[in-house]
């Protein structure tokens, strides 16, 4: 029995051995994906939707038929602009320049986008500079105010600080 299953096992390895291409090494000059078969495929392009053509209420929110409507980009040394819009309802500009904070350029962004939800249209404008990432929009949570009583004792601290205490060494 052991004799019947090591024979199966070598046949095996030994067919599955024959059946696949030798390697070529990549430093060799030759292509080691020449030889891979692989089956051609067909690219279909997305219609292009004249602006003036389009109506919002034809195509909004079908992402799959959704087309660029406008887009406009502009990139400098010192910054950047761009503008796009899709015929889904899907919106966005951005606009970036170089800032110098403290000896040290920095990138600063101010932006929108927008587009639609199942709950209604979300807009977002942004600014991105040294403080960092700051949305803003009315689906974004905002925080509660703060209680008087934790104002008051902050105004308190603020005004009595706490004395240094002098920690001996041993």
């Amino acid at each position: 029995m052991k004799f019947l299953v090591i024979t199966l096992f070598v046949y095996v390895a030994a067919a599955s051995a024959a059946s696949l291409k030798p390697y070529t090494a990549f430093n060799s000059g030759a292509k080691a994906y020449a030889e891979v078969n692989i089956p051609a495929r067909k690219v279909v392009a997305a219609p292009v939707v004249q602006a003036s053509s389009y109506s919002k209420s034809s195509n909004a929110g079908n992402d799959v038929e959704a087309t660029i409507i406008s887009s406009q980009s502009e990139v400098n040394p010192d910054g950047y602009n761009y503008q796009y819009e899709t015929s889904n309802g899907i919106s966005a500009s951005s606009s970036g320049s170089v800032k110098n904070v403290e000896n040290v350029d920095a990138l600063v962004v101010q932006g929108s986008y927008q587009y639609n939800s199942p709950d209604g249209p979300v807009e977002v404008s942004y600014v991105a500079d040294e403080n960092g990432f700051q949305p803003q929009g009315a689906h974004l949570p905002v925080a509660p105010p703060v209680p008087e009583a934790i104002l008051r004792a902050i105004e308190y601290i603020q005004a009595h600080p706490p004395k240094e205490e002098v920690v001996k060494k041993f």
